[in-house]
């Protein structure tokens, strides 16, 4: 071939423009003369080739070179430091998007194979494994396992408290408290009436408060009452703690006693409802003060033996309240060892004080004329409960009530309306 050749761009040529490439129009576009060929874009250069062509006339010829003198097309190249910043950009993407965790290269290796060429290839483009610092996301189960740690935490606190609690090997409640006293330290003894509520934990409950909620009350939770089988009425006492930062009360750390007992001597109680009722073979004595006649003629007339029931009947004004009182002085004299429950109900405050004042060595409970039917059959169930467990646990108990009329009274205004009505305006469904 000669060094100059023509080519004539026909009208098919002119429309195929658009499929060649940049490189290549450009070359065509200066062997036509088009005057600016670079900066330009690619329909811009056709379009000049296209104008350029049309101002010659149909029989121009153009001189090509060659194909061996004809320059290479140029190809891009992407230097290597551009591709090296491409793939750090895209590695700084992934430890954003990831939490950092540390792992060994070594690991790594392990797991997708030490052999690999293509991830040597990798590190060498990063400096070697000295300068590798890799990143994964945390796994779910490392999560999971933060409130076991701190779970396992609050037991270790909760063994510390009790590690640090003195111990007694003692026989009696009495003496296993006298020995642990002294040695108490911030933590000190007390007692109360235990209540379960529905949720499964309970409070003791003072009968200071006539075992209503007060800040006296002392939590107790339902692992305590599950492992010791306690029930709701058990007086129970025991060293607690007073309340930390964000707790309202105290809370029992260990169990002492339960109805004057130690615990282990209560794995075997039985239940009140599964013992067997007899007639009483014992009875009170009644006699305890030669200037009261009342009680003497209980002895003579109407002896109390243990488990007997007894209702005074009189009318109003004739002196019920002050024979309820001579009976507990009686028992408390001459029996001192029976637990003696003193359960007043709508009656006044100062005869409640009365009371208290009169008798020696009873727990006396009220809910006075003041509060509401509610309270009288709460403070009158829970005051059954504590009976029947004091039973259960092998004492002799009396139970003193002032008065069942009222008490019934409040069971019929609070019982459901069934639309019968027994004499006297009393519900058929109240006292069952």
């Amino acid at each position: 071939m000669s060094d100059n050749q023509t080519v004539n761009l026909t009208a098919g040529e002119l429309e195929s423009l658009e499929k060649k490439k940049l490189p290549e129009l450009k070359i065509l576009a200066k062997m036509i003369g088009v005057k600016r060929v670079t900066g330009v874009k690619k329909q811009e250069l056709i379009d000049n080739i296209r104008e350029v062509s049309s101002s010659k006339p149909k029989g121009i010829t153009v001189k090509l070179r060659p194909k061996s003198e004809r320059p290479p097309i140029p190809k891009e190249v992407i230097p290597t430091k551009a591709k090296e910043e491409k793939k750090a950009k895209a590695v700084k993407k992934t430890r954003k998007k990831a939490e950092p965790e540390k792992v060994d290269i070594k690991d790594i290796q392990e797991e997708n194979g030490s052999n690999s060429s293509q991830k040597n290839d990798e590190l060498a483009t990063y400096g070697g494994e000295s300068h590798i610092v890799s990143y994964k996301k945390k796994e779910e189960p490392k999560e999971n396992k933060k409130p076991r740690h701190n779970n396992n935490r609050n037991n270790n606190k909760k063994k510390q408290e009790h590690d640090l609690l003195p111990e007694s090997d003692a026989e009696t409640l009495e003496e296993r408290i006298k020995e642990l006293e002294p040695e108490l330290g911030q933590y000190l003894f007390n007692e109360g009436t235990l209540e379960i509520l529905p949720d499964g934990y309970g409070f003791l409950r003072s009968v200071n408060y006539n075992y209503k909620a007060s800040p006296d009350d002392i939590y107790v939770s339902p692992s305590q009452i599950k492992r010791f089988r306690l029930k709701s009425g058990d007086c129970v006492i025991g060293i607690i703690r007073p309340p930390k930062v964000g707790e309202r009360y105290f809370a029992l750390l260990r169990v002492e006693g339960v109805n004057g007992r130690i615990p282990r001597d209560m794995d075997n109680r039985q239940e009140f409802d599964d013992m067997l009722p007899i007639h009483p073979d014992e009875r009170y004595v009644m006699e305890y003060d030669p200037s009261n006649y009342s009680t003497r003629f209980i002895d003579l007339f109407a002896p109390i033996g243990k488990g007997q029931r007894g209702l005074i009947v009189a009318q109003p004004k004739t002196g019920k309240t002050t024979l309820l009182r001579g009976i507990a002085n009686a028992v408390a004299t001459n029996h001192p060892n029976a637990k003696i429950l003193i359960l007043l109900i709508d009656e006044r405050p100062e005869e409640v004080t009365e009371m208290e004042r009169t008798v020696k060595g009873a727990e006396v409970v009220a809910s006075t004329f003041d509060e509401k039917p509610e309270n009288h059959i709460d403070l009158a169930e829970i005051t059954f409960q504590k009976a029947k467990r004091l039973v259960e646990s092998g004492h002799d108990v009396i139970l003193l009530l002032d008065s069942i009329t009222r008490l019934a009274r409040a069971y019929n205004v609070k019982a459901s309306n069934r639309g019968r009505t027994m004499s006297g305006g009393v519900d058929s469904e109240a006292l069952k």
